[in-house]
């Protein structure tokens, strides 16, 4: 959540952050859920569980 507030907001600290996870309480966990699952960032996941590749992503491809 800090990092995605920072991205339009560079100054916001990670209180201001603690902040607004405190008001949106229960309702943030499936939102954070969903923007993560939408970025790919499960993806690598999958990788190492040894399940097919996300949609989209060749096999065998990696970051490095």
């Amino acid at each position: 959540l800090w990092a995605a507030m920072r991205d339009h907001r560079p100054a916001t600290t990670l209180r201001q952050a603690g902040e607004v996870a405190e008001e949106l309480g229960p309702e943030l966990g499936p939102v954070l859920g969903r923007v993560i699952s939408a970025c790919g960032f499960l993806a690598d996941l999958s990788d190492l569980a040894g399940e097919a590749p996300a949609p989209g992503k060749p096999e065998g491809s990696d970051m490095g």
